[in-house]
């Protein structure tokens, strides 16, 4: 039989969503809270609440904490309770204190944020616990007149530890704590701070200063201080665990950690980076697959860096305060692959490397991108087989299996780093065609022994407004897209009245995003108040890009869209409405779904299905636990909710009615090993041309690095992840396939010759500099050595532009459409590249470029393509257009 506890988070879990579950009533609830907390408020545990720093230990706690938070809910949206406001604050701070027992301090702080957003304490035992539970608060606590001098002398002594680290063993706090617990006379009052005790103890535990303190002789002191400066007062659990008892900053060689999302990964390879530096000076790298989530970490990093390091972010078309210092000082670099792929080509940044961490690094199997990464990695391994010192630090909050990439990057057992310790819950649900709303177990600590991952927990019934019917014809698939949004934006709507807001609704194509947004925002009124944040938006929008004006009265209602059509500058204001929870909904394509740390309490899958055509299928797991992981940021939830929409629309393979469902379980498995992009043998026949193309760039770049090497590609072989993981056989096919492109003269001057070892040529090393595959710089010599009789610069750029339309780097189908010179749709012809490169020359605004084509100037549309670039009427079509352009 399970514990009652189990059976009570089941419950709560369920009635907070209003879906069927055990007659338990909500009082019954919280005794079963209650009695667990009891367990837990002996003093002699104070010394041993360490053990309460993993999930399994923690269970009983955890389940109190979340049975209270969501009774709280419960009450608070019950219009007819009969308890008094205090009652239902006194839940939420026992709620905040059960987080605060385990050490779970980011989930206390987002109980007591909500709790102190409609009531304020009215005795000081309250702004006792709140203080402990929220150091934050201790400012305004202090600032209190009513406090006592015993009370407020505590505080102080507190607030001092907190911020210096210094002068405080356990006895020092508990000591004087009991003596102003032991005067206190109301009972409620009296449960609660018994509790906060235990907090009390987790918060010495865990203070983030005095294991600064601790680790001195590591880093220097002014990161503590920036770290509180920012309102860091502890270390998560896995965090302290992996900096304090594990020796991390003592460890020599690399390193793979996977901790669940908002555990604390990033700022642990800050502690690492600044350490490294702080021991000798030197450049520490932090790679960020996406700009969105590049530029997050680069603002961390400069709130927390000592003011002596030089920060610098290298993303997307994105560059802070020139270029990195080699000088010997002590530098962070802020890259994404690609940018630090150059960096290493064309400088000698490896010479003061002293860390490299890689973010999201299960992207391996990401095809091209994936195989770049890989390529990237195999090319540092070797340095480091050569030599090189410096540390690697992989972190992914998905890996399944690590065996693998452990034995990949060399790492020894005690630096394969992994916890699953959770700040919050993390709840999944599917919206089926037949109207219910069903939540499954998913991978939640608390599920029934006897319970599978995909097993439902209880549903409630939620009709369709729009039924619709599976298909993969466009036509068909075209004819439903309105009932498509309109489902998901009713779906929207219902989650955030029910469940709770902000929502983030994740579709996979840019013309989703606006339809389901238009959509959602159909329903809303206008906001009474504007925030400056969504000024900022509009604002964007009229300087930038008046064709976004319809999204303005989006915004206005709180609603918005996020894609790559739009100006850097209003995604960027996006961003940060969203990050201060001024938009109730965004919509929004994966890149700002993976990896992003915004505040959305609920995740909407608007597509589970990925790709086109007869290649599209399900969303991987891996994937798709990355963008579940965008629900609940810790600090602002204790829980958050992802909601699977049954798109019926695509691959009949996998949306026909017989499949449907099992195919939507799916994407909910334990995801598989990690596969190295390069072992992909069912890969289209172009897709295989593109990987061999990043394997020769890569290899390319490796023939510098490692000039003495008379064996490189067998080196290079045993460096790569596809070889490490079984498939050294292929990988010794593909690289051997790479070696005969450089040397190969047949086409042009060779970018190596075979000597002993193997040497580039002039061509070569310019080709290298590139990072482009020896195929596109041999068009690229092709293209400059041709005779011309015209040669102004625009005209050259013009044709270089059609002639690499093809090249394996180029990705648009669009411009490989115009090269090939067959007849699309798209407004852009050859003959406008010229032109429209000149207006871009002159620095013409994007949008007035794009009415120079000729498909606008001859549209027949009937919304005029200027019409849509003033902002005068909205079309579906040219918006499109635009997309491609």
């Amino acid at each position: 039989m399970e514990p009652s506890y189990v059976l009570g988070e089941n419950t709560a879990a369920a009635m907070l969503r209003n879906i069927a579950s055990r007659p338990l009533s909500l009082g019954h609830l919280v005794a079963i809270a209650q009695k667990v907390i009891g367990s837990f408020q002996q003093r002699g545990i104070l010394k041993n609440g360490d053990e309460l720093h993993s999930e399994e230990g923690a269970l009983p706690l955890i389940a109190a904490a979340r049975i209270l938070s969501s009774v709280a809910e419960i009450e608070s949206r019950n219009e007819s309770t009969t308890h008094p406001r205090e009652h239902l604050c006194r839940l939420q701070l026992l709620a905040a204190c059960a987080f605060g027992m385990v050490g779970n301090f980011v989930s206390a702080r987002a109980v007591i944020n909500d709790l102190m957003s409609t009531w304020r304490p009215s005795t000081e035992a309250e702004w006792l616990a709140i203080s402990i539970l929220d150091p934050s608060f201790l400012g305004r606590a202090l600032a209190e007149a009513s406090l006592s001098e015993p009370v407020r002398s505590f505080l102080e002594f507190l607030t001092s530890f907190l911020v210096s680290g210094n002068g405080a063993n356990l006895s020092e706090l508990i000591e004087p704590y009991e003596a102003i617990l032991a005067k206190l006379r109301v009972p409620g009052e009296i449960a609660v701070l018994r509790s906060a005790r235990l907090a009390l103890a987790q918060l010495h535990s865990l203070s983030l200063t005095a294991a600064c303190r601790t680790l001195t002789n590591k880093l220097p002191l002014s990161f503590g201080d920036n770290l509180v400066a920012d309102r860091k007062f502890t270390l998560l659990p896995p965090q302290n665990s992996i900096l304090l008892k594990q020796n991390f900053l003592s460890a020599i060689g690399n390193c793979l950690m996977t901790l669940p999302t908002s555990s604390g990964k990033t700022l642990i390879a800050e502690f690492l980076m600044i350490s490294a530096l702080h021991s000798k000076p030197g450049i520490c790298v932090y790679v960020a697959p996406y700009v969105a989530l590049g530029q997050q970490v680069y603002n961390a990093i400069r709130r927390h860096a000592p003011s002596n390091h030089d920060i610098y972010a290298c993303f997307g078309g994105y560059r802070v305060d020139g270029g990195p210092n080699f000088g010997g000082g002590q530098s962070i670099i802020v890259a994404t692959p690609e940018r630090f792929d150059a960096l290493i080509r064309n400088t000698n940044i490896c010479a003061h490397l002293r860390v490299v961490v890689f973010d999201e690094a299960h992207l391996i199997e990401n095809g091209t991108r994936g195989a770049r990464l890989e390529g990237l990695i195999a090319r540092l391994r070797m340095r480091q087989t050569g030599g090189a010192d410096f540390q690697i630090l992989c972190l992914s909050a998905v890996l399944a299996d690590t065996t693998s990439i452990s034995t990949w990057l060399g790492v020894a057992p005690a630096l394969t780093i992994s916890n699953s310790w959770r700040p919050t819950a993390r709840r999944v649900a599917i919206w089926t065609q037949d109207g219910y709303l069903s939540w499954v177990f998913g991978n939640d600590p608390f599920r029934p022994s006897a319970r599978q991952g995909t097993d439902i927990i209880g549903r409630k019934t939620l009709p369709w407004p729009s039924q619709m019917y599976a298909t993969d014809k466009y036509p068909q698939i075209k004819s439903q897209q309105g009932a498509l949004f309109s489902n998901c934006a009713y779906l929207a709507h219902y989650v955030s009245r029910d469940i709770g807001a902000p929502v983030l609704i994740v579709c996979a194509t840019r013309n989703a995003t606006r339809g389901v947004a238009s959509a959602i925002a159909e329903a809303l009124p206008a906001m009474p108040e504007q925030s400056s944040e969504q000024d900022e938006i509009v604002d964007a929008i009229v300087r930038k890009a008046p064709y976004l004006k319809p999204m303005i009265a989006m915004i206005r209602k709180g609603a918005a869209y996020h894609n790559a059509s739009l100006p850097l500058e209003v995604r960027r204001a996006i961003e940060n409405a969203a990050s201060k929870k001024r938009l109730a909904f965004v919509c929004s394509t994966t890149t700002l779904a993976e990896g992003v740390d915004l505040p959305f309490r609920t995740v909407i899958m608007h597509d589970w299905l990925l790709g086109f055509d007869a290649e599209q299928k399900p969303i991987a797991p891996l994937l798709f636990r990355n963008i579940a992981g965008r629900c609940g940021r810790a600090g602002q939830f204790v829980e958050g909710d992802t909601i699977i929409y049954d798109n019926v629309l695509g691959n009949l393979k996998y949306t026909h009615p017989s499949v449907r469902y099992s195919s939507m379980a799916s994407i909910l498995a334990d995801p598989s090993a990690v596969r190295s992009a390069f072992a992909n043998d069912n890969a289209p026949a172009d897709d295989k041309r593109r990987l061999d193309n990043v394997l020769a760039s890569q290899f390319l770049a490796a023939v510098p690095e490692h000039p003495d090497d008379a064996s490189l590609d067998n080196t290079f072989v045993r460096h790569l992840f596809a070889a490490a993981s079984g498939n050294a056989v292929e990988s010794k096919r593909m690289v051997s396939r790479a070696r005969a492109d450089i040397l190969d003269a047949s086409n042009g001057l060779p970018l190596a010759v075979a000597a002993s070892p193997i040497r580039l040529t002039d061509f070569g090393r310019a080709a290298n500099s590139t990072g482009l595959s020896p195929e596109t710089c041999r068009l690229i010599l092709r293209f400059l050595t041709a005779p011309r009789t015209d040669l102004v610069d625009v005209s050259v750029a013009a044709d270089l532009l059609i002639a690499l339309s093809s090249a394996s780097e180029q990705n648009n189908r669009s411009l490989r459409a115009i090269g090939l010179e067959r007849s699309t749709r798209f407004f852009v012809k050859s003959g406008d590249i010229k032109l429209l490169i000149e207006r871009w020359v002159d620095h013409v605004p994007i949008q007035e470029i794009f009415l120079l084509t000729s498909g606008a100037q001859k549209s027949k549309a009937a919304v005029k393509p200027r019409q849509w670039v003033s902002g005068e009427s909205a079309s579906e079509f040219v918006e499109g257009q635009f997309d491609q352009f």
